[in-house]
């Protein structure tokens, strides 16, 4: 039976958050600034950018180099997965497949500080 508790389903993220962090709080019990913070749902307004900069890279949205020679817009990654070649396949493979696409999109969401 002790196996049902961890099956329980959890509440919604905002319903169990802000509260289990103020009792956290109230007990003495010091929280990182950063999880403060990202318990504060952020504001309704996203804000759209066409180019950032992130983790040392220049980004831009696909649709900004429509008249540029460079394109900064490309993005690669490699993930960890489970292949099979059919649903009944008993030996499945894990495999590093590759992604490579554009940025379609750059929004800037604000949590806000407490």
């Amino acid at each position: 039976m002790q196996y049902l508790d961890e099956l329980r389903p959890l509440p919604p993220y905002k319903n169990w958050i802000l509260p289990t962090i103020s009792k956290t709080i109230n007990d003495g019990e010091n929280i990182e600034e950063e999880v403060i913070q990202l318990s504060i749902p952020p504001t309704m307004k996203a804000t759209p950018y066409r180019s950032t900069y992130a983790y040392g890279n220049h980004i831009r949205v696909k649709s900004a180099e429509t008249n540029l020679v460079t394109m900064d817009s490309g993005v690669a990654a490699v993930f960890g997965t489970t292949c099979r070649s059919n649903v009944n396949d008993k030996n499945p493979i894990e495999a590093e497949v590759e992604y490579v696409g554009y940025v379609e999109e750059i929004l800037e969401l604000n949590y806000g500080t407490t």
